[in-house]
């Protein structure tokens, strides 16, 4: 799907949209830049792209703040776009006197045109969802919760792009099939079968129950633990501060610091590996992979298992000769019939040769679970001495008379304290014992599932749909493993291609993104995590996601943004508005005069076949506004006019 914004008209709106009409033309330039003071409307137009686009429902209150004063009662504001080059148009009005909006839809497609009351077709709004129009109307806030801890709002993103989303429709629809199949069953005339699944329907959501509220146990602690941490992070960092100030220290704390790093590394990629080789016998340890190699080839040298199976003997029976010529009678039948249970059926000799297979793979590598159980103690070993060393130091600064750094520490040992409070809270609540008491289900999350799941079989079997259930599962299972390789491999390819950006436009500061979970966590050469950017550091972070979000999506968007540059540097401003504009087919920019210098004088030099240049102002007196095309005009709108608008 390609969209495109043609134009926009509004009526007794406030600000400039007392009375406007902007028109693109049918096929608008690839650059338009509209410049505006601060307090004309910028904001309110974005806010009306994406409602009109989705469909908003808007409150009274909503409604009462678009109007240009208390004197109008109504007003109204139309969108014109191209979707696949087919024009439509949506128009908001309003009626200021009870608070009201209609939206009207226009096209002119050989199937989908005319005039009619209401919002754009579900197929379309579905494609223009407000998780997607919020990426390319772009929303200054939406920088901060791109990066925000914690946030999901990057791969809401990714989701809402690439129709992520549909997964859960799925999802539900299976749901509705189990429930469906379960209803039916439940319709059954005879009596004591439908008092069976009442009973144990009222105990399946007895467990259910349980199990949401220590759910909500689990995010509350997990959110504890999120902010303790922070807070730790944020003392180590005050700390090191403190400590990086004398000079006696600063090299040695540096080489401490990236060997604490390097060792955290090291833990979490061997304890993965640990996992892995765990799970393969051979290479468990040598002495097994020894005597599974020597199975193996007894098993060789045997010709294990034998090409005669149990199969070739009792077809053989059944014949009138022997592969040998002697006739078969009665007696020769049974005799070979007995003796046939003395071979391998053929799934048997399956599994043997599966077993061979493995057998001979076995000894193909070197790495084994002790070899790498040893590195870990290593790395373990060299993350304490470095801690400890550490600590040293800011037990050596604190007896200096640094006392700040002795109130740091204490801090810290409260926090750490609540901390392990809190750990030991979410252990009990998420571990999974190998012994449960009868009433653990009701304080364990492991257990509860495993209740919810055993109450949930025993209604199923009661109502006759405990196969079908169980097929359901398995669907929900694949589905969430697609579900899962899909995210997992996008959020791959945009951070790298994010990161590509990056080195571009933050060229003399190394901060990338380390992974998207949730949000876009970062990171630079010196600090794993990279928590406390600036304002402009985010934009600019924001800038380089989306384009690598939005260059690659299934569908081609314009991309309008108010204000793009207003908090980042004149270089900075300078590589976003070289970098970033050749790669949408449309963008629509509202800047203020302060904004021209970096960041849209680039546009200066582009054709003028592809750049349109727009300047907007509003008197203050009648509130009317007024339109000044081209260049020249643009460059001389000065911001000390902004101040007397």
């Amino acid at each position: 799907m390609r969209v495109k914004i043609t134009g926009w008209r509004a009526k007794n709106l406030r600000g400039y949209l007392r009375d406007i009409d902007i028109d693109l033309s049918a096929h608008p330039k690839r650059w338009t830049l509209f410049q505006m003071p601060n307090g004309t409307g910028k904001t309110t137009t974005m806010r009306l792209f994406r409602d009109a686009l989705t469909g908003t429902h808007l409150s009274t209150e909503e409604i009462n703040s678009l109007k240009a004063d208390d004197s109008v009662e109504n007003g109204f504001f139309e969108l014109s776009l191209t979707i696949d080059d087919e024009p439509w148009r949506v128009e908001m009005n309003f009626d200021f006197r009870f608070g009201r909006c209609e939206y009207t839809t226009t096209s002119v497609g050989a199937r989908s045109g005319g005039n009619r009351t209401g919002r754009l077709p579900t197929t379309l709004r579905d494609s223009l969802q407000k998780g997607i129009t919020e990426l390319f109307v772009f929303d200054g806030e939406l920088a901060a919760e791109i990066i925000e801890h914690g946030a999901d709002r990057a791969d809401n993103s990714i989701r809402a792009l690439y129709k992520l989303d549909s997964f859960g429709d799925l999802y539900r629809d299976i749901d509705a099939q189990a429930k469906k199949r379960r209803s039916n069953a439940a319709s059954i005339s005879a009596a004591t079968t439908k008092k069976a699944i009442d009973r144990f329907t009222k105990d399946l959501e007895e467990a259910e129950i349980m199990l949401a509220h220590l759910q909500r146990e689990e995010r509350k602690l997990l959110n504890r633990k999120s902010e303790a941490e922070t807070q730790l992070s944020e003392l180590d960092k005050k700390i090191g501060e403190l400590s990086s100030q004398q000079e006696q220290y600063s090299d040695e704390l540096a080489e401490v610091k990236a060997q604490i790093i390097q060792d955290k590394v090291a833990i979490s990629e061997l304890t993965t590996r640990s996992t892995e080789l765990f799970r393969s016998p051979p290479l468990f340890h040598a002495s097994v992979r020894d005597r599974l190699n020597s199975l193996g080839g007894t098993m060789q040298k045997l010709k294990l298992p034998r090409t005669m199976s149990e199969e070739f003997f009792l077809q053989l029976a059944e014949e009138d000769e022997c592969i040998c010529g002697h006739k078969i009678g009665p007696e020769e039948k049974n005799a070979i019939i007995a003796n046939a249970k003395e071979f391998l059926g053929h799934d048997q000799i399956a599994v043997i040769n599966q077993m061979k297979l493995a057998l001979r793979d076995s000894g193909q590598r070197g790495e084994t679970l002790g070899s790498t159980l040893e590195q870990l103690r290593a790395a373990r070993d060299g993350l304490q001495l470095a801690e400890q060393r550490r600590l040293r130091i800011e037990d050596e600064l604190e007896e200096a008379g640094f006392t700040e750094i002795g109130e740091f520490k204490q801090q810290k040992t409260k926090i750490t304290f609540l901390l392990e409070g809190i750990l030991e809270s979410l252990d009990k609540l998420t571990s999974n014992h190998l012994q449960i008491s009868d009433i653990a289900w009701k304080t364990n999350i492991p257990a509860c599932r495993n209740e919810v799941k055993d109450r949930s079989r025993k209604r199923d079997t009661a109502a006759g749909t405990y196969e079908f259930i169980q097929k359901t599962e398995a669907l929900k299972t694949l589905v969430r493993n697609v579900e899962l390789g899909a995210i997992t491999r996008l959020r791959k390819r945009i951070k790298l291609s994010t990161n590509h950006h990056l080195e571009n436009i933050l060229a003399n500061e190394p901060l990338r993104v380390a992974s998207i979970d949730g949000s876009l966590r970062l990171t630079t050469d010196k600090v794993e995590l990279k928590s406390s950017v600036s304002e402009g550091q985010k934009l600019a972070v924001s800038y380089a996601f989306l384009t690598a979000l939005l260059a690659e999506a299934p569908h081609k968007f314009p991309f309008v943004v108010d204000s793009p540059a207003v908090s980042l540097d004149v270089q900075i401003r300078r590589t976003i508005g070289q970098l970033i504009p050749p790669l949408f087919d449309q963008m629509i920019i509202f800047v203020i005069s302060s904004e021209r210098e970096g960041f849209a004088d680039t546009f200066f030099d582009r054709s003028e076949d592809d750049v349109e240049f727009v300047t907007i102002s509003v008197d203050p007196v009648v509130g009317r506004p007024k339109l000044l095309n081209g260049k020249e005009e643009f460059m001389s709108f000065h911001s000390k006019r902004e101040g007397s608008l």
